[in-house]
């Protein structure tokens, strides 16, 4: 390992792996190399959020910052039920940046604040099951190439759980976490159907996959007596990707209910 590496970036890697059709594993890096060793990255932990993203000009350099600044994983979602529809609301990125801490969804938040700029678009894929359970990741649109980074699996509390920047097949294979790995994308399709594929036929789930352009503040989630399930997106931002499950049925909603603001339930969507 050089002082530019971390658990598993490697600031020399250069591979491109096919694993699934349209999907490829390929090293942090293809979006920019870092100019900090990991000492100089650690220096940033004290100053605050607007000052770190001043200090970040790639995406190597954020998730050095994620990593060496240890940010932590924490339930943090807030879920509140409005007529029988179970709303879950998350923390915005700035805010994650202070706590240095928060659920899939925060750290994908945070990821998008610490890039705003710095790419043609960096948003959020929304992975919700059939169960109600979900799971957010980050994309990246850079030159007409999509880029898929899971956030909470880079984080350095997970790092017995994913292997180095390799480009060894077996390597990739050894990970206990599917998404624990860098991807370049034809489509954000072709994503969802490698996910599908691997997690859905593992745990017998349908999932439904939104694109949020920017961050994710919330959604709902609501389950009918014949085990239908509604799921509730911010109109105006939050997209389907491919065909949702058979028994979803989505609707866009310009904001969740004033109610949702002062109330407080447990069992969220995200980071379960």
């Amino acid at each position: 390992m050089t002082p530019y590496d971390t658990h598993n970036l490697r600031h020399s890697a250069h591979f491109c792996v096919p694993i699934f059709s349209g999907i490829k594993w390929v090293p942090v890096n293809v979006l920019g190399n870092t100019r900090y060793t990991a000492e100089q990255v650690k220096a940033f932990g004290s100053v605050p959020p607007e000052k770190k993203r001043e200090a970040i000009a790639c995406l190597y350099e954020a998730v050095q910052l994620l990593q060496l600044n240890q940010f932590r994983s924490l339930d943090d979602n807030r879920g509140v039920y409005d007529d029988n529809i179970l709303w879950s609301l998350h923390t915005d990125g700035r805010t994650a940046a202070v706590v240095n801490a928060g659920c899939c969804a925060s750290v994908a938040n945070w990821m998008v604040y610490m890039l705003d700029g710095l790419y043609d678009e960096v948003g959020i894929i929304s992975i919700i099951s059939d169960t109600g359970v979900g799971h957010a990741v980050n994309y990246i649109r850079n030159n007409r190439n999509y880029y898929i980074l899971d956030s909470n699996a880079f984080i350095d509390e997970h790092k017995e759980y994913i292997r180095p920047e390799t480009g060894c097949l077996t390597d990739f294979r050894k990970s206990k976490i599917l998404t624990g790995a860098f991807f370049q994308a034809e489509s954000l399709k072709d994503f969802s159907a490698f996910f599908s594929t691997y997690v859905g036929r593992v745990k017998k789930r349908t999932f439904l996959y939104s694109r949020h352009p920017g961050e994710i503040h919330w959604e709902g989630f609501r389950k009918g007596p014949s085990n239908d399930i509604e799921i509730y997106l911010p109109k105006g931002s939050a997209t389907i990707i491919g065909t949702p499950p058979v028994n979803m049925t989505v609707h866009f909603s310009e904001i969740p209910p004033v109610s949702c603001h002062s109330l407080t339930a447990e069992g969220v969507l995200y980071g379960q």
